[in-house]
């Protein structure tokens, strides 16, 4: 019966003895990993760890620290609550430190944080219409202001080069492209196949041989008649060769007819 009690009670102090291990161990890591953090705290992390091993109170007594030794279970419980609670109080306190110690800095680097601009609204520019670019307008040479010609007593433009048909059956080419005055005797009405009188054959007052043709297209032949004498003014158009009454080539001078003033009727297309 004794011999049961007695391998109880080690059984008992064996669980004991390791249960405290356990926690020593426990202890004595928290102390170390906090010793950079609490240092103080972790001193006292350590020796409640320490006060748990069994193996401290047998180095105690090993080495004659007697006070130790001699302390009663409660008194070794009492000692570990208060290595305890005074382990976590230094590390509450220095948890406190340390959060007021960080409000300040926070409130510091918030202070320094540039203060959010308001988002500016993006404003769509609107792109000016692109003006179209006014092409300069060619500046205009003034109009020449017409000088006025003077007009002889005919009416006709003083511009001109007077003439005889006499001089002009003879050299038709001399008097090319020019402008010519001349008088003359009207002989005839040539015709064409619709039987339109559209020229008029003219011969030299002075000298009946010589006759020059006048396009009379610009004339009003109806107020013109053979034998009338009348003035010309028009352009030399070289000479020309046509059949006459009798079918044989006649060559004349050619005028292109412009202004008449007929002496004899009066009529006249001139200024």
């Amino acid at each position: 019966m004794e011999k049961n009690s007695t391998s109880a009670i080690k059984e008992k102090v064996k669980i004991s003895n390791i249960v405290r291990w356990i926690f020593g161990v426990l202890f004595i890591l928290t102390g170390i990993a906090n010793i950079s953090s609490s240092p103080f705290a972790s001193i006292f992390y350590v020796l409640a760890g320490l006060v748990l091993l069994p193996t401290f109170w047998k180095i105690a007594e090993d080495k004659g620290y007697m006070r130790l030794s001699n302390l009663s279970r409660n008194q070794k419980v009492i000692l570990f609550i208060v290595l305890i609670f005074v382990a976590g109080s230094l590390s509450g306190s220095h948890t406190a430190s340390d959060t007021s110690s960080l409000k300040p800095t926070q409130q510091v680097m918030k202070s320094q944080q540039p203060t959010a601009k308001p988002a500016l609204k993006t404003i769509e520019a609107t792109k000016p219409t692109p003006k179209a670019t006014e092409v300069p307008k060619p500046s205009s040479s003034p109009t020449p202001t017409p000088t006025d010609i003077p007009h002889d007593a005919n009416g006709f433009p003083e511009n001109y080069q007077n003439v005889t048909v006499a001089n002009l059956s003879k050299a038709p080419s001399d008097y090319n492209n020019k402008t010519i005055v001349f008088t003359c005797d009207v002989l005839s009405f040539p015709k064409d196949s619709s039987g339109n009188a559209t020229a008029i054959n003219c011969s030299d007052p002075n000298d009946y041989g010589s006759i020059v043709q006048i396009d009379a297209t610009v004339y009003d032949v109806t107020k013109i008649n053979t034998g009338d004498t009348i003035n010309i003014y028009g352009q030399g158009a070289g000479a020309f060769t046509g059949k006459n009454a009798y079918g044989g080539d006649v060559t004349e001078s050619l005028v292109s007819g412009m202004y008449i003033n007929d002496i004899t009727s009066g009529y006249s297309n001139s200024k």
